[in-house]
Parts: C-alpha cells; sequence; structure tokens
C-alpha cells in the first residue's frame, strides 16, 4: 500500500548536525543487523518512503535520512544515491544486495521486530527531541540567557553531572538536579574554582593545547570510581574553558561525546556574546545609554559631556526603537542588523545591544516638528530592517529628555508584549497587510486596562504626545487647532461635516488641517495615522486633559 507519509515538521540548515551514532542511541531497543564502518552522517531530517511527494528541503541531500521497507529500499536507494537510509528488514539477516558497499556505506539495517509504525515513531521522537532542544538552546545561547540556562535546559538530555569552567578555572554552572557523584566534581563544586593541586594532577591544561578530551577515574565515596571526562570549550581558536562530565547515569559512547559536543558549541557561542557584549559596553558610548537604562544614578555633568561626545542636539528629541530578530540572527548574525540600523532616521540612530535585546536610538532637533512621524518611522524600520532580516520591531513614544530613556525602553516592551492583541486589531481591517512594527501608540489602550503603571511612568506616557506639541502651537499662535483636529477625526476626515459641527468656513477648516498635516508629516487618508491620532487623544482624555478647553 502506497503511503503519503511526509515530514511532520519543517527542517532546514538551522536544524544542528546530528549522527548516526546520537540515533543509535537513541534506537538501542531495536536489532541492528548492519550499519556502515564508517560513520560519516551529518542529519538535519528525515523523510518517510513510499510517499506521494518530494522532500523539499534547503539542505544537502546528505543530510536527509531516509526511511524504507528493505523490498522497495533498494530502488529508493538508486532514486536518492547521495542520502543515507534507515532500512527496517523483516528477516534474521541484512539483504543480500547491501552487500554492495555502495549500500552498505548508506545504510543502518534495523530488523523489523516491532511494528514499522513503531520503528518510524521513534525516529521522529528522537528529530523532535533534538529540535526542543535545539530551540531552546538557541535562544539561551543568542538572546539572554546564562551558563546555568543552558545547563539546566540539558539536564534530561545529558543526563550525566557536568559543570562549565572559564579559562580562569572559576566555576561558571554546574547540575542542580542531582549533586556530584565523585570526589572532583564535589570539590570543584564547594570551592567554586580549580585549585593549582587540582589543575597540576589532572593536567587540565592539556585539555586546552591538544583541543581533545581528557578521561579520569575518580573516587565516588563507596570505594567504586566514576568515568569523568574534561573536554575543552573553543570557539573560533579561542579557548574559553573546559566542561567537566561524570559519568554517573549514561556511560560516555559516541553519541554521547557528540551530544556534548553540540551542547558545547552552544556554551561557546553564549562566551562569545557574553565577550562581545563586555566589549561592546566598554565603549564609552554604550555605556552612557546602558548606565541610563540601567538606573544608575548619574550626575547632570556626566549626562551633558556624553550628550556632547554623541553630538546630540542642543533642543533634541527621541524615539527608540527595539528589534527583536529570530534566534539564529542572533550573535554573529546580529551585525550585519547593526550595520543596517546605522543609517535609520538619515543615519541619526545609535545602536546598542542591551540585555540581549537591539536598540536603536533616534535623535533629532526638536525644531524638525513631525521628523519622527509615525508613518515615516514605521517605514523606514521596516524597508531596513524588519523585511530584510525577517524581524519585527517596537517604537516608543517621541521623548525630549535623554534621561527618560529607561521608561521608552518600557514602552517598547509593553508594545511587544500586546503584539498580538495589535495583530488581531489589525487583521480585521480589510487587505491589512502583516505588521512588523508596533508602536507603543498601539498598545496604550491594552496596556493601561491590563496593568497599574507606577506615576513617574504614566506621566511619562501622558506627556509625550504630538497633541502637546499642537497644544504648544495653540497657545503661543492663539489657534485652536487641538479641538478642530479632534473634530476632523471624529467626523472620519469629512471636511464639510467639521465645517458644520465647528460653525466654521470649510475652506478654513481646510487650510487650518493643512497646515497641521505640515507641520507633522501627517497623512489623514491613512487608516493607522487615524487611528493612531485618536489613541493619543484617548491618552489625553485618561490624563484629565479637558478636549473642550
Amino acid at each position: 500500500m502506497k503511503s503519503s507519509s511526509t515530514p511532520s515538521y519543517s527542517i532546514d540548515a538551522t536544524f544542528p548536525k546530528v549522527t548516526l551514532a546520537m540515533l543509535r542511541d537513541y534506537l538501542t531497543g531495536l536489532t541492528v543487523l548492519s550499519e556502515p564502518e564508517k560513520e560519516k552522517w551529518h542529519l538535519r531530517g528525515f523523510f518517510t518512503l513510499p510517499s506521494s511527494g518530494e522532500p523539499d528541503y534547503s539542505v544537502s541531500p546528505s543530510q536527509i535520512l531516509f526511511i524504507s521497507l528493505s523490498r522497495e529500499a533498494q530502488e529508493y536507494m538508486d532514486r536518492y544515491e547521495h542520502s543515507p537510509f534507515i532500512v527496517v528488514h523483516d528477516g534474521e539477516e541484512a539483504p543480500e544486495w547491501l552487500a554492495d558497499l555502495a549500500y552498505a556505506d548508506r545504510a543502518l539495517v534495523l530488523k523489523k521486530d516491532r511494528a514499522y509504525s513503531y520503528i518510524l515513531f521513534l525516529v521522529q521522537e528522537f528529530f523532535l527531541n533534538i529540535m526542543f532542544w535545539a530551540r531552546r538552546m538557541d535562544s539561551i545561547a543568542h538572546h539572554s540567557g546564562s551558563f546555568q540556562d543552558l545547563v539546566d535546559a540539558s539536564d534530561e538530555v545529558l543526563e550525566n553531572f557536568i559543570a562549565i569552567s572559564d579559562s580562569t578555572n572559576v566555576l561558571m554552572a554546574h547540575s542542580t538536579d542531582h549533586e556530584a557523584p565523585e570526589k572532583l566534581g564535589q570539590m570543584l563544586v564547594s570551592r567554586g574554582f580549580y585549585t593549582s593541586q587540582m589543575i597540576s594532577a589532572l593536567e587540565i591544561d592539556e585539555v586546552s593545547k591538544n583541543h581533545m578530551p581528557k578521561f579520569v577515574a575518580s573516587p565516588d565515596g563507596s570505594g567504586g570510581e566514576i568515568h569523568v571526562y574534561f573536554f575543552p570549550i573553543r570557539h573560533r581558536g579561542t579557548h574559553f574553558g573546559y566542561c567537566m562530565m561524570a559519568c554517573d547515569r549514561l556511560p560516555m559512547t559516541d553519541g554521547l561525546r557528540d551530544y556534548v559536543h553540540l551542547f558545547l558549541d552552544w556554551v561557546a557561542q553564549l562566551c562569545e556574546r557574553v565577550w562581545r557584549t563586555e566589549m561592546e559596553t566598554k565603549n564609552p558610548v554604550n555605556m552612557f545609554l546602558i548606565n541610563i537604562l540601567s538606573g544608575k544614578d548619574i550626575s547632570p555633568k556626566y549626562i551633558a559631556d556624553h550628550v556632547e561626545l554623541l553630538g546630540l542636539p542642543e533642543n533634541p528629541q527621541y524615539k527608540l526603537i527595539l528589534i527583536k530578530t529570530p534566534p539564529h540572527e542572533q550573535g554573529d548574525g546580529l551585525i550585519p542588523i547593526l550595520e543596517a540600523a546605522k543609517d535609520l532616521n538619515g543615519g541619526r540612530s545609535i545602536a546598542f545591544r542591551y540585555g540581549g535585546d537591539l536598540l536603536v536610538l533616534f535623535h533629532a532637533n526638536s525644531a524638525e516638528d513631525g521628523s519622527f512621524s509615525t508613518n515615516d518611522v514605521i517605514k523606514d524600520v521596516h524597508e531596513r530592517i524588519c523585511a530584510p532580516f525577517s524581524a519585527y520591531a517596537a517604537t516608543s513614544q517621541t521623548f525630549e529628555s535623554i534621561e527618560d530613556l529607561d521608561l521608552a525602553y518600557k514602552q517598547t516592551l509593553i508594545a511587544c508584549d500586546f503584539k498580538d492583541a495589535i495583530d488581531r486589531e489589525h487583521s480585521i481591517a480589510p487587505d491589512a497587510n502583516p505588521k512588523t512594527v508596533y508602536a507603543f501608540e498601539d498598545a496604550i489602550i491594552y496596556y493601561l486596562i491590563d496593568e497599574k503603571s507606577e506615576n513617574r511612568f504614566r506621566e511619562f506616557t501622558f506627556s509625550n504626545s504630538f497633541l502637546d506639541k499642537i497644544i504648544a502651537r495653540d497657545k503661543a499662535n492663539g489657534t485652536n487647532d487641538f479641538a478642530l483636529l479632534f473634530v476632523y477625526l471624529s467626523c472620519d476626515c469629512n471636511i464639510s461635516l467639521t465645517a458644520k459641527r465647528l460653525f466654521m468656513h470649510r475652506n478654513t477648516v481646510i487650510y487650518h488641517i493643512d497646515k497641521i498635516k505640515e507641520a507633522f508629516r501627517l497623512d489623514f487618508a491613512d487608516k493607522g495615522t487615524r487611528d493612531r491620532c485618536l489613541v493619543d487623544y484617548k491618552i489625553k482624555f485618561l490624563s484629565g486633559s479637558n478636549l473642550a478647553d
């Protein structure tokens, strides 16, 4: 009977390369009739045959594992001549045709002593477990996790006790689901570092020099010994430290060794991220902004000196952008995004990392009314960052004091938190394109309903609307554009109806609305602009402003 089986999930080059040895460890309950003499498999996914479809993956054919019953396997191995196979055979010995090395080196032959569907389930479970583990580890290593998070996320995969130390031999993280089972691990945990005597006796230094794991036997406290392995942590030729594994639960097989190497690769990536972040924070510009975000007590002179150093305008206005990227774009993948971010806002932007997030500070002269038009900002960020890098972003309100940077950051986080709610509301609009940039103004109503904000943040939010600039212009010019705009928006931008409601001449309304559009670069033909302006009026209502005034 012809199967229509296809893979149950998408596999691409971001999936970690797994080995035959790792898969063999997972299939220990099955009988192996034949396997390659030299294991060179590096797999990113599997495909079950026969199938009504063809595999559609963006990886090399040698990285796709095919699964087939033996009666059809030779035909399929000829068709997919560069791919490895699991051949399920109903017999006591491997099929005779597998004696040919062209087939034998590409086939793991399993005896069909269990239902075929059960074998398929085990293979699928293996790949799914790797996928879930990899997603968690990628997120930790590339975003905002710690070494302890990596260890905790790997407890169920590696099972044995592990400890990570840095290049100065200081303990950074260790297994917490069970205690160190032998003397070496116990000494390391109790002291928090490898002593000079331990380093000398274990000859740990040769691990980093030879780039090879080292094995020792350590007493377990009951007269027995436990095998302990030391692995170097290296990345791009740099030595970052050591990983110790005490094999108290699982023996050190080739498969477990491959698991450890995957684990160490994530540890090394986190080491590089931590190192890179430390280097970035030492940059005077980044350190200044990070100090403000961290809420440190800094003097007015410190602020004034760095504002001058950055060349910020004398009467500035700011807007903060938070960029969220896929996990695989973190680490080195963030470098081209950082470079692209420097061109945002016509080059008047400062891109830096904070707490695992990529932030971009826009700045302009306050005299340039409308330079942070929501439409212009969204278009700029979408075209330069979100579209080319498959990212999404959040924007704060416009603000005027650099000391309020922490509040603007909170606004971007809130916009991200209510992303799903904003998407649901946005999807109702006809012909709505998927959003990639989320303004705090889009989220403010949800937030005010959902949360009780502290006074400083609420005051900051209510005092940074573009409507404040309209109010200031009204006071300076003796106009009442604030009320005019509200009525205009409430009348769905109908000039005649607005004139009738306000007992004004139609041409006078047109004149003032055109002046508002020009001053603040507002396009009322765009529904999103109208909605955001009305949200600003709602904020004014909530803050106690009297629109009748």
